[in-house]
């Protein structure tokens, strides 16, 4: 049974589980009122630090101005008068601040859906639900590391994962792997130099590992190397990890890349296929008769040429298709920004 209610938020108690606050209780052995408003608004894993405390302000601003939230936060009875805050958790830390700075209006109380029986399944799926396809997104890596811990740990079957948060198997097999590859091989490399090394920002780099892992090991270098290389700062921006099966092909690029990062070696590359190009049509084409160009041909492909590459995932042609696609998912975002 549910139902809405005003709830004492003293009676509230946050939710451990919540990625944010479960990284920031890792990180120290105690956690207090003050660190969880922390880890809640400047999203200590979170790719950019700024913009999360910006968004905390803005939320606090915005409860300030309105006398209160809007959406009800969800709980879970617990029995005694006591609650666990299942989804809300950055709402409940702005109420219990303006209490405590004594600001005008009522902030002793937040509207609420309570649940008086929840398990930790339906706990697991509001989650997924609120924060990995709703509006108010985990940093990747956190999201990442939730499903991982749902398919290792709590080994909910992977269709229930992909039923509630969306998908397909291969995307969240994917977020898995990464977050796993993330664990084993960089985190040993980035905490030799201290705990504070690890950076979780980094996690992007590892997604786009899972592509280019043939030509990796092609090279001969595996996700040890990549460790390395992503500790020494040599993908930036992250992205470029696109182009390493291609930098790793070409012996005077790789030495750039070793030397100066993968941008360098890219500028290297792009040099040396310029100078092979210069005669080419494709050279001097427009946009449109590229597109146009690269949609046909898409469409004459058989079948057989269709299976091929979406059953390669790590393979050149299909590691230059996705570049091609977020190049144009990007300009096609920017359009749209520019217009409004």
């Amino acid at each position: 049974m549910t139902r809405v209610e005003m709830v004492e938020t003293e009676r509230i108690t946050l939710d451990k589980e919540n990625p944010r606050i479960k990284h920031f209780m890792e990180i120290h052995d105690e956690i207090t009122e003050a660190g969880m408003r922390l880890a809640l608004g400047a999203g200590g894993d979170s790719e950019d630090e700024v913009t999360a405390q910006d968004k905390y302000r803005q939320l606090r601003r915005a409860i300030k101005e309105t006398g209160g939230v809007v959406q009800p936060i969800i709980l879970k009875e617990q029995g005694e008068g006591s609650y666990l805050c299942v989804e809300g958790n950055t709402r409940v830390a702005i109420y219990r601040e303006l209490a405590r700075e004594d600001t005008q209006g009522g902030w002793e109380k937040i509207l609420a859906i309570v649940h008086d029986e929840m398990d930790e399944q339906r706990a697991h799926e509001i989650r997924l639900q609120v924060h990995l396809v709703g509006p108010r997104s985990w940093p990747a890596y956190a999201k990442a590391k939730y499903l991982s811990e749902l398919w290792e740990q709590d080994q909910m079957p992977m269709a229930e994962i992909i039923r509630v948060c969306g998908g397909t198997q291969q995307q969240v097999e994917r977020e898995i792997k990464a977050y796993g590859d993330m664990e084993r091989f960089y985190r040993p490399v980035a905490e030799a130099d201290g705990f504070e090394m690890f950076d979780y920002s980094r996690f992007s780099a590892f997604r786009e590992l899972q592509n280019v892992k043939e030509g990796l090991y092609g090279a001969d270098k595996d996700e040890r190397h990549f460790a390395q290389w992503i500790h020494a700062g040599l993908f930036q921006p992250q992205n470029t990890v696109r182009a390493l099966p291609e930098i790793l092909a070409d012996a005077e690029a790789t030495k750039v890349f070793l030397k100066e990062g993968a941008k360098e070696a890219i500028k290297h590359l792009d040099a040396g296929q310029q100078e092979s190009e210069s005669d080419s049509p494709v050279r001097d084409a427009t946009i449109e008769e590229l597109a146009t160009a690269l949609r046909r041909r898409i469409n004459r492909l058989s079948f057989d040429e269709s299976q091929e590459i979406a059953t390669s995932p790590g393979s050149p042609v299909m590691v230059e298709l996705d570049a091609v696609r977020e190049s144009i998912d990007t300009l096609v975002a920017t359009t749209s920004t520019d217009e409004e």
